[in-house]
């Protein structure tokens, strides 16, 4: 199951810290190939 932009951005604040990382990791690779992952950038900033 391929898991949305939503899911892996809410997935950085699991307490698993193994899914989390992976995560993280997934949305690397996602804004590296496209601009996906650019509109939930303030929910960071």
């Amino acid at each position: 199951m391929r898991q949305t932009v939503f899911d892996l951005v809410n997935g950085l604040m699991s307490k698993d810290n193994e899914h989390a990382y992976a995560c993280l990791k997934e949305l690397q690779a996602l804004s590296a190939r496209s601009n996906e992952v650019y509109p939930f950038f303030d929910t960071f900033a």
